[in-house]
């Protein structure tokens, strides 16, 4: 089953790497190849977790940014359906500290959190997210 899913993947893959190669492009167009990318990257690892659920799934963790995690998580919303109906206010108080944390499972959590208030935000057109203080 994993090979009928990761073989379209690596197409679209293929076909992402023959546009910039063979294509004059603009900026924004390179831009949104790579969230494309990365978008193709996050389902096949996302499939690699489902796979393995018969077995535990260990986190790998490393410092990690709590805004700089937000903010990925913020690009990968961008995409979404009502998304650009939406302002997203940015307040990180200052330097926030560096976790030790799976960053893309964070980034995950943090996503289905924003994502679950989208459509609230695509109706009222304002959402706000911040970090917290350590002490």
């Amino acid at each position: 089953m994993a090979h009928e899913i990761k073989r379209p993947l690596a197409g679209i893959r293929g076909a992402i790497e023959l546009i910039e190669q063979e294509y004059a492009i603009s900026d924004p167009e390179r831009r949104l190849l790579g969230q494309v990318e990365n978008e193709l990257t996050h389902v096949d690892e996302t499939l690699r977790d489902l796979l393995s659920l018969a077995k535990p799934v260990g986190l790998q963790k490393r410092e990690v940014s709590v805004p700089e995690t937000i903010d990925a998580a913020l690009m990968r919303l961008s995409g979404l359906p009502g998304a650009d109906a939406a302002k997203v206010e940015r307040d990180y108080n200052g330097a926030a500290p560096r976790i030790s944390a799976d960053g893309s499972r964070l980034e995950q959590a943090f996503l289905n959190r924003t994502a679950g208030g989208c459509g609230w935000r695509a109706r009222s057109g304002r959402g706000r997210r911040s970090t917290w203080h350590c002490r």
